[in-house]
């Protein structure tokens, strides 16, 4: 795990924001982050290096499912976790299907620590293995 994290918080929300912050301090993590509200603050923003994205399921004019898709479509590895208040349990499936590393109540907010040591360490591990076919 990186010593300082660099992390992307897709919120509309800046007291939701705030509120996950001090979660992840609880939770022991030393970290800068940036947050984005638009998906043209969020392009702005998108770029290796990033050790983690969280972002809200839902915002007014873009959604987590669509920041998702432009992840992948700029072929970058980093993990995201959607965070919503309230998730269908379909949804959570389908975010799942569609590549997010976790999904997180935004009312089991101490869970965020155990869930970003799950999948940082999911990526080490995909980041030591050797390419399909070699």
């Amino acid at each position: 795990m990186p010593e300082r994290l660099q992390i992307l918080m897709l919120e509309d929300d800046p007291l939701d924001a705030e509120l996950l912050v001090r979660a992840l301090r609880r939770a022991g993590f030393d970290f800068d982050w940036e947050r984005a509200d638009s998906e043209d603050t969020y392009l702005e923003k998108l770029r290796p290096g990033l050790d983690l994205i969280f972002s809200d399921f839902k915002m007014p004019q873009f959604s987590g499912l669509r920041a998702l898709e432009l992840l992948k479509e700029r072929g970058l590895d980093i993990p995201f976790i959607i965070m919503s208040g309230t998730i269908a349990e379909g949804n959570v499936v389908h975010v799942m299907k569609q590549g997010a590393a976790d999904c997180l109540q935004k009312d089991r907010i101490e869970r965020v620590g155990e869930t970003v040591r799950k999948v940082l360490e999911q990526k080490q591990f995909r980041d030591t293995q050797p390419p399909v076919g070699e």
